[in-house]
């Protein structure tokens, strides 16, 4: 009997999954009935694992828990000498890695009392970059469907999933996190999908990122689709995917005094992309230092301009932008967080902007503007609070659970390092855990998640 294993990867970060292709080939002169390699209730193959993360050798059943015995394997197969039996197999999620580097893994494999030991190979850890995701919205988002996030370390673009266990006390499980493309050198301004859908569905999401004036888009089995622009586009917030899988992503010029619309078409799976292209470029007035777009469940999309002082509310179609009268506010836009944006199903929009006081920029206050089908706009300023510091970076947000009447959140890193929320009472308080920039943040039901990092990704219950 002789065991051999290959990776199809070398390198991996905290929370992927780490597969290993096994082929166990019958070196006898006879046939021999074997399990399936990846049936549970298989007694065979083990792994044994060293490294940085496991000084001692670690050694662990394929799947996790090894099989009572109690049951037979499902199903077998008679290998004839010199043929093989194969499969990919996916090391259990709890084998966890807390070092970087190279580790020494091999399998064994026991036929009539004797262990078979299989070839070396190296499983190399990297260590962490600065955590970097961003959200991919969905409303209405319920606890059954998984939350799905953008996630980037070094060169490679993520799919990173949660799962929301227990919404009345915030309970979620980390899912793990799925290679997703190779990111070009030098990417930056990376984006997810605000979707159409709530459901994932078998479109999944595309994030992207800019490499100088070219966009990208790419997703789980889907290539990378390449814009390039005859300008420098600066990139506000999510894209939007229809249910058809198409993305619309609006920028600006460099300087804010043009807004484009790009258009995504949906990819098959591995199969070359259509082209994407540049629906229109409109100029204007007042240059735009900051919007947010989203997208209803019956597919109708809103943005709002941040111009100056004051704020627009946008809709479009392929022929170009249809601009509302601006609204102003009172008070200097803090630039460190982005308008919120929410809209219904029965076509009510909310936006909210923080404002600091021109006097003392650490008292602020939300304004929330909201626009209703065939009557004025309303303007509520929110009661101005202090804070003890600067904002580093913030984030309002709207419920992604309520369609029709959103409760709102923020969260606040500060210049001094420490956190503050709007459940916080009031009070900075300090953090071990990494916060994405800008914060994530998931309004759901019951709590609010920011996404953190310590260890591993997490979704933390703001307080």
């Amino acid at each position: 009997m002789e065991i051999r294993i290959q990776l199809p990867q070398t390198s991996y970060v905290t929370g992927e999954e780490i597969q290993v292709d096994v082929t166990v080939r019958n070196t006898g002169s006879e046939a021999v009935t074997l399990p399936l390699l990846n049936d549970p209730y298989g007694p065979q193959p083990y792994f044994v694992i060293s490294g940085p993360s496991f000084p001692k050798p670690h050694r662990f059943y394929w799947g996790g828990k090894p099989p009572s015995g109690s049951q037979p394997p499902r199903q077998t197969r008679s290998i004839a000498p010199g043929q093989a039996l194969s499969s990919r197999l996916s090391l259990p999620p709890n084998l966890v890695f807390r070092n970087p580097g190279a580790h020494e893994l091999y399998a064994t494999y026991e036929w009539n009392g004797t262990v078979f030991e299989s070839n070396r190979v190296t499983v190399t850890m990297e260590a962490p970059g600065p955590p970097l995701f961003r959200v991919v919205g969905r409303t209405p988002l319920s606890s059954e469907v998984s939350i799905q996030a953008l996630s980037v370390n070094g060169s490679g673009l993520y799919l990173a999933t949660f799962i929301e266990d227990r919404p009345d006390i915030g309970e979620t499980e980390f899912g793990g996190i799925t290679r997703l493309a190779t990111i070009d050198a030098g990417a930056t301004d990376f984006f997810a999908p605000w979707c159409q859908t709530a459901q994932a569905g078998v479109i999944g999401p595309r994030f992207g990122w800019r490499t100088g004036n070219a966009i990208t888009v790419a997703g789980f089995r889907k290539l990378p689709q390449r814009l390039d622009l005859p300008f420098t586009p600066r990139i506000y917030g999510p894209s939007l995917m229809g249910a058809n899988g198409d993305i619309d992503l609006l920028v600006t010029s460099d300087a804010g005094t043009k807004l484009s619309l790009l258009r995504f078409p949906n990819v098959a799976y591995n199969q070359q992309p259509p082209p994407a292209r540049l629906v229109w470029t409109s100029g204007v007035q007042t240059p735009i230092s900051n919007l947010a777009a989203t997208i209803n469940p019956s597919g109708a999309r809103f943005a709002v301009l941040r111009q100056g002082g004051a704020i627009s509310l946008v809709t479009w179609d392929d022929s170009g932008p249809h601009i509302q009268p601006p609204l102003p506010f009172d008070g200097n836009p803090v630039d460190a967080v982005a308008p919120a944006l929410h809209a219904s199903m029965s076509g009510v929009v909310r936006a909210s902007v923080l404002t600091a006081d021109p006097a003392n920029p650490r008292r602020v206050s939300l304004t929330e503007f909201t626009w209703r089908p065939n009557a004025a706009p309303e303007t509520k300023a929110g009661a101005p609070f202090d804070l003890p510091s600067g904002i580093h970076s913030g984030t309002v947000a709207y419920s992604m659970s309520a369609v029709e009447s959103p409760r709102r959140d923020w969260f606040f890193v500060l210049d001094d390092h420490r956190v503050e929320s709007s459940l916080s009472g009031g009070k900075a308080r300090p953090t071990k855990r990494v916060v994405s920039l800008p914060p994530q943040l998931l309004v759901m039901s019951q709590v609010t998640y920011c996404m953190a990092y310590y260890e591993k990704p997490l979704l933390v219950t703001i307080q």
